[in-house]
């Protein structure tokens, strides 16, 4: 998903879809747990929200696509939620300037990222109570 507006209500507007999302399969794991675990599998996905610029539009036939730094750094930031053991990641650039926002996560330090020289600031997502 993605938002064209960097604003405090954008913001808190991607963070609730990334809780969303959580909660979405949480439920498929309640409902489906059971055929799941028969398997040795549990539905779990990780999300990450990030600002940034990006470059999008239609690329292709019938293709609409996001391209960018940013759109690599919220990839990179996904994966990392299996290491970090979070199931939301929220960039250090989301909550600059948001102070409001930096009651919603928990920080987890920098972290190196592939691809990138410096480390980046990484808080997990915990939940949106009073917003």
């Amino acid at each position: 998903a993605y938002w064209l507006q960097t604003t405090s209500e954008a913001r808190l507007s991607a963070l609730k879809a990334a809780l969303d999302m959580q909660r979405a399969c949480d439920e498929v794991q309640r409902v489906h747990g059971e055929l799941l675990a028969g398997v040795g599998l549990k539905f779990r996905a990780g999300a990450a929200v990030h600002l940034g610029p990006v470059v999008y539009g239609g690329f292709g036939a019938q293709e609409f696509t996001l391209l960018g730094d940013a759109v690599n750094l919220a990839f990179r930031l996904e994966k990392m939620t299996r290491d970090l053991d979070a199931r939301a990641l929220v960039s250090g650039d989301v909550l600059q300037g948001w102070d409001e926002g930096q009651g919603f996560c928990r920080p987890l330090g920098t972290h190196p990222v592939k691809g990138r020289a410096r480390p980046v600031e990484v808080f997990a997502l915990d939940d949106l109570a009073g917003a």
